[in-house]
């Protein structure tokens, strides 16, 4: 997904080729791809972790709330410069959106939101530069002085949280799981503003 909102609209408004407009996009879209390789960090810490005892539905990356409005962002030719750099300003906030939700989702499967929970005395948004499995960093790596404005993760992590099957502490859920055409129906709908 993050490639969605990195290549396409490099690729659709020619920023490969204007020196400038290339330079400003890097620079807007720096903290995204930051923050992409920080999770690809995460996602290997947790595949690792002892205590992973949780499985995952498909995961149909469209369902996911916000997704499809990130591809109708970034798969389309921008009217103009600013609508290109503002995007990814939107593009960033919904990824870490997501990266929040995943974490509670890690600190859930490895048994570790309850010392989550007590240790961060009701803070809800987290430092996503010190995300980690590792509580005896937590505090000092800055987990709980966020570096971006809080938001709303509710809808990712809600969604998120139904995929897995086997969460501990919760009934078994039944995922929804939707077939590859409304997938492909979604986006063509979606990436409209492609055709125009």
């Amino acid at each position: 997904m993050v490639g969605w909102a990195l290549n396409p609209p490099q690729r659709f408004n020619y920023t490969f080729i204007n020196d400038s407009l290339r330079d400003r996009f890097r620079q807007a879209s720096a903290k995204l791809r930051g923050l992409a390789l920080r999770m690809e960090s995460f996602f290997l810490e947790w595949a690792k972790h002892p205590e992973t005892r949780t499985r995952f539905a498909l995961l149909d990356y469209a369902s996911i709330p916000g997704v499809t409005e990130l591809y109708a962002r970034s798969v389309c030719e921008a009217a103009d410069v600013e609508h290109i750099i503002g995007a990814q300003a939107e593009n960033l906030a919904f990824f870490e959106c997501l990266a929040q939700a995943i974490f509670r989702i890690a600190a859930i499967d490895t048994g570790l939101i309850d010392q989550l929970d007590r240790m961060a005395s009701g803070a809800q948004w987290l430092n996503l530069n010190a995300l980690s499995l590792r509580p005896d960093d937590w505090e000092k790596d800055g987990l709980f002085r966020p570096a971006s404005p809080a938001r709303d993760f509710g809808p990712q992590y809600e969604f998120l949280k139904g995929l897995y099957v086997d969460l501990p502490g919760d009934d078994p859920v039944s995922p929804d799981i939707r077939g590859r055409t409304e997938l492909a129906e979604r986006f063509a709908l979606a990436a409209e503003c492609v055709d125009e």
